[in-house]
């Protein structure tokens, strides 16, 4: 019986790859159901459990005070969803699907416009001095 012999160099996590295949996957499938409720919505990440019990799915969406609908609207397509994953994976059990919203960039874009708008010149007080 032969053993597999331990990889160098860095591991990548099970959970990571098949969130990355299912991450994918449920971006193509999205273009083919092509919903106007999913049209500015990308999928950012797909975190799997390493027990295959649930598989949270991130989406970025452009717009939003349509959140509420965007997730509602995923939910209505999950089993279709989880199916053409299964479908185009050797993965015995899919996990389910629970969607959340990434508000990371709407953070960042938020933190870009409180920079912009401070003023250089309120923190120099050598001006006030002279």
């Amino acid at each position: 019986m032969s053993r597999r012999k331990p990889t160098r160099g860095r591991q990548v996590n099970r959970g990571d790859r098949l969130g990355e295949l299912f991450r994918q996957i449920i971006a193509e499938e999205l273009e083919r159901l092509d919903l106007d409720e999913l049209s500015l919505v990308s999928i950012t990440s797909v975190e799997v459990d390493g027990n295959l019990s649930k598989a949270v799915v991130t989406v970025s969406n452009l717009e939003p005070d349509d959140d509420e609908l965007v997730l509602e609207t995923l939910g209505d397509v999950r089993v279709k969803l989880q199916r053409a994953v299964g479908n185009q994976t050797r993965v015995r059990r899919i996990p389910p699907f629970q969607f959340t919203i990434d508000t990371v960039l709407r953070s960042a874009a938020r933190i870009d416009d409180i920079l912009r708008g401070m003023d250089p010149a309120d923190g120099d007080t050598e001006d006030e001095e002279e």
